[in-house]
């Protein structure tokens, strides 16, 4: 994974629970408690999930809600403010959603080596969208976790619920 991820992460675990959190979380890792990721930096998945797991321990939260609060951060804080473009005449939650695999495919273009999901539709009428979620890292909790997050961020209302590992059913509550 990028750095960008362990960075949202040490934000996320400072703002919300302390810095002296993130820096047990840091040394239960086996890590340098000083140690700074840069976005652009590659960082092994291993080490990413380590760190997730450490700060469940830490937080009290279960993994998939670590995820949650993960999701709700990082699209509706950590990358508004470094990406703004990407909000850009976006209005709603359907929008952002339909427009995230365009997003990822421009970060693969900005960060060498970067390796977002890729994302399929379909619509089951007009308010359930299918959404594909395909990744060699199998963190569909995470993905689940944004979408929630997403329409936290656009003040809209949806149900998500995951159908298998590689699929969402999301309902755009009217």
């Amino acid at each position: 994974m990028k750095g960008i991820v362990a960075d949202c992460l040490k934000k996320l675990v400072a703002e919300n629970f302390g810095i002296e959190k993130w820096t047990k979380i840091m040394k239960m890792s086996g890590l340098n408690p000083d140690k700074s990721y840069a976005i652009t930096d590659d960082v092994d998945d291993e080490l990413i999930l380590k760190l997730f797991d450490n700060t469940c321990q830490v937080s009290g939260l279960s993994f998939e809600q670590a995820c949650d609060v993960f999701g709700k951060y990082w699209v509706g804080s950590y990358i508004p403010k470094r990406y703004p473009d990407f909000y850009t005449d976006v209005k709603s939650v359907k929008e952002f959603l339909l427009k995230l695999d365009n997003i990822h495919s421009t970060m693969t273009k900005r960060l060498e080596n970067a390796k977002p999901p890729k994302h399929s539709y379909k619509w089951k009428n007009e308010n359930t969208l299918m959404m594909g979620y395909e990744s060699n890292r199998d963190l569909i909790e995470l993905f689940i976790g944004a979408v929630k997050g997403a329409a936290r961020y656009f003040e809209d209302e949806i149900a998500v619920r995951k159908i298998n590992r590689q699929e969402v059913e999301i309902d755009f509550i009217l």
